[in-house]
């Protein structure tokens, strides 16, 4: 973090933090606050606005809530940087084809910034030291990174390399701290509650009754100590000023919320220290009692800096911020609340606060009243959330002039596509703490649909069908592929070039996932095959009906009635099987059925690892059970399939960081 431990505990905030010439944010060079107390009067918290603190089910809601927000600085940037092994000083842009995603603060010193192009910014900086993200080439599973510029008609961005450094990331919060909500890919949420809480029984004594008594809920906390327990004897980052302090930039602790903001800086500070240390990234975070204070104090002092505000500090905080600047009240939904309720151009937060009354408010603002009589002094309390709960997620490429001028010209971008999804859903199991997809007794969330988007000049079109919901990575990549060409193959047959003009060139086309849920993950795929008999487990094959409709519905069979002895009998395989395999059993079906029925009619004679593993078993209970083989297909599985028996991190590329 910063060199200097001296610097690493200065405190002092003027209420707009100093600028460097090239606007970006300097290092303070105040001198560090000491903790100074002004308790004359009694406490206003109660034990139960203490003990909330230590259920993460009530910790967001207390008046002593201590949340904080982690912001990488410049993270992409940062990442390449690293990658390449190279130190903060020197100027590193992060580059996707010709534009700037990412400027280092080493960069922003020549007056760089995200608007800038490649070149230009290389007039500013002739030392400049570009970094392209990684990328998939056409046709490839796997991204890598290349030498100079890629070309953009070949290529396709991969964000995957960021994603695994973020998560790195992830995994040292959560070894602090039990709650913490991933906001993006470089910004966390993380609940202090529990950690403050504990600190405050260890430094304080009088405190502990609640562990070995039983205390009146509503009864006064007691009175703050007379001195500050050394180990907290100074603020950890740049404390805003308050109108209670009796002199600018020497806070005052004058209650237990305050204390509660002095211990969270201090394991605020530790956490940056320990992702510096282990990762190398500077970080900036802001600290305050919810998650809206805490988002906008994050950016009040970069980088490498956190920023710490009292409940008492709000006021003056809030003073150079709009209610637009507001997590969640951007773009339109801002500007009407502003233009509603007549807002001022000048200390616009404290005109609402000032002058509309929470009946005012809700009066005007039906639906949002509430919420912004709450935004605006600070108190809009919302639980953190693990985010893992998605409910979409596509990928897809721009095309430029005539570079894509049919169906097949698509097929190896729909390769590319397929190992994109399957990376981002490996993702989503490693962020929910599922290394493992077939590990037993959890769950894993998986899509229900595919969708192909299709643009041209004269409009689009889409077209989705069911998607079988397996938890295996490398089972799914297989079928995004197959079941995203058949989408295309089907908008081809049934596009009508009088009515909506020639298909080609194509602008762009995306291939998404969506209607995500939960499954359980209770046996391997091995294990489902190696019970009961083949003929049970897979039935022959059968074909799944896809709609016609430009943008189709998902299609699910028929459910069959339950027997009477609580088994569920398939249709297809005319047998009986316990209730419990339904699900499962249905999926099958469709992922067989659909990957058979492709490759028929492409002519591609080839088996999947899940048809091999299916094959090799039926024909070895076969000879034991004297029972016909399955007719062998005469192609041999092509490498490809062959390397799918694999971990699906095994198809990965080489993560390039340490």
């Amino acid at each position: 973090m910063q060199a200097s431990e001296e610097v690493q505990e200065a405190a002092i905030l003027s209420p707009v933090p100093p600028a460097a010439a090239d606007g970006s944010s300097v290092p303070n060079t105040l001198k560090p606050a000491i903790v100074r107390f002004d308790a004359t009067s009694g406490s206003k918290f109660t034990w139960k606005n203490l003990l909330d603190l230590s259920r993460v089910s009530s910790s967001y809601s207390s008046p002593l809530a201590v949340i904080a927000h982690v912001d990488v600085n410049a993270f992409f940037a940062q990442a390449e940087q690293i990658r390449l092994g190279l130190s903060p000083e020197d100027p590193v842009v992060c580059v996707q084809w010709t534009s700037l995603i990412a400027v280092s603060y080493a960069a922003r010193k020549y007056g760089i910034g995200r608007m800038d192009t490649l070149a230009s910014a290389k007039q500013k900086c002739p030392n400049l030291i570009p970094a392209h993200t990684a990328v998939f080439k056409k046709g490839e599973l796997n991204w890598s990174y290349v030498d100079g510029l890629p070309s953009a008609a070949e290529h396709k961005v991969s964000l995957d390399p960021y994603r695994r450094e973020s998560r790195k990331m992830m995994r040292i919060f959560r070894s602090f701290c039990d709650h913490v909500e991933k906001a993006s890919v470089d910004e966390s949420f993380l609940d202090l509650g529990r950690l403050v809480f504990s600190r405050m029984l260890e430094l304080f004594p009088a405190l502990r009754v609640c562990e070995t008594e039983e205390v009146e809920l509503n009864g006064r906390l007691p009175d703050l100590p007379e001195t500050m327990p050394e180990e907290i004897a100074l603020w950890k980052g740049f404390v805003v000023d308050s109108n209670t302090d009796d002199e600018p930039g020497s806070p005052l602790i004058r209650d237990w919320d305050d204390v509660v903001s002095l211990i969270g800086s201090h394991l605020a500070d530790q956490i940056r220290h320990r992702i510096h240390d282990e990762l190398g990234y500077f970080t900036s975070c802001g600290i305050g009692r919810v998650k809206t204070v805490a988002k906008l104090a994050s950016g009040f002092k970069k980088p490498d800096n956190q920023t710490i505000v009292r409940n008492s500090a709000i006021p003056i905080f809030f003073k150079d911020f709009r209610l637009t600047d507001f997590w969640g009240m951007g773009g339109k939904t801002g500007e009407y609340i502003e233009q509603r309720l007549n807002v001022p151009q000048e200390d616009s937060i404290e005109f609402i606060r000032r002058l509309f009354s929470l009946e005012e408010l809700t009066d005007k603002l039906p639906e949002q009243g509430e919420k912004v009589y709450q935004l605006v002094r600070g108190e809009f309390a919302t639980p953190l959330t693990l985010r893992t709960d998605i409910k979409a997620m596509g990928t897809s490429k721009n095309f430029r002039g005539e570079s894509v001028t049919s169906v097949k010209g698509l097929y190896d971008w729909f390769k590319v596509y397929a190992a994109d999804l399957a990376h981002r859903l490996n993702d989503l199991d490693e962020e929910d703490g599922i290394l493992n997809a077939n590990r037993s007794n959890r769950s894993v969330r998986r899509p229900k649909t595919i969708t192909v988007h299709f643009y041209q000049k004269n409009g689009a079109k889409s077209r989705q069908c069911p998607f079988p919901q397996l938890p295996s990575i490398g089972k799914i990549r297989e079928l995004i592929y197959i079941n995203g060409c058949k989408l295309l193959e089907q908008l081809e047959e049934n596009w009508n070039e009088t009515i909506d003009g020639p298909m080609f060139p194509c602008l762009n086309c995306s291939l998404g996932l969506s209607s995500f849920s939960n499954i359980m993950v209770t046996k391997s795929i091995d294990e489902f095959m190696s019970k009961g008999t083949l003929e049970e487990a897979f039935p022959a094959k059968s074909e799944i009906v896809i709609p016609d409709q430009s943008v189709a519905s998902s299609v699910t069979p028929p459910r069959t009635p339950i027997l009477e002895s609580g088994g569920w009998y398939c249709e297809k395989c005319k047998k009986e099987f316990p209730e419990s395999m339904e699900a499962e059993h249905r999926d099958w079906h469709v992922a067989s059925d659909m990957a058979q029925e492709i490759l028929e009619q492409e002519g591609r004679r080839q088996l999947s690892y899940a048809e091999m593993l299916l094959e090799k078993r039926h024909n070895q209970k076969a000879q034991n059970r004297s029972v016909s083989p399955v007719p062998r297909i005469t192609k041999k599985p092509t490498k490809k399939t062959k390397t799918n028996k694999k971990v699906f991190d095994a198809n990965q590329s080489t993560l390039p960081f340490s």
